[in-house]
């Protein structure tokens, strides 16, 4: 006698298929991400040392900028230029307080 072949039923099938069509979607995904993450990460980093590089050289310019505006650098420039600096000609005029309506009476405009 023959042995009969047991049969699975469809739904069955239709189960195992899903399955594994579920876990090869599984792997490919899992590996897709993680080659993601790696490629952000790499980004990531490139980005980090770019700001550090720069965050360096603004701190660079900084000090340049205040060796640049010193006031014994400008008077040296000032110099060689022909002129002189003198503290006493220096004077603050105060502009646009009328002196009608000023409080004090030591503050006044010259027009």
């Amino acid at each position: 006698m023959r042995k009969s072949k047991k049969r699975n039923p469809k739904i069955f099938r239709f189960a195992m298929r899903l399955l594994v069509c579920s876990f090869i979607l599984f792997l490919v995904s899992t590996i897709f991400l993680n080659s993601q993450e790696i490629n952000i990460n790499a980004q990531s980093k490139k980005v980090q040392e770019e700001k550090t590089t720069l965050k360096t050289d603004i701190d660079g310019l900084k000090i340049q900028k205040q060796k640049l505006s010193s006031f014994s650098r400008v008077k040296e420039i000032a110099e060689k230029k022909g002129y002189t600096y003198q503290q006493s000609s220096v004077s603050a005029n105060v502009v646009g307080v009328d002196e009608h309506k000023c409080k004090n009476p030591n503050l006044s405009t010259q027009r």
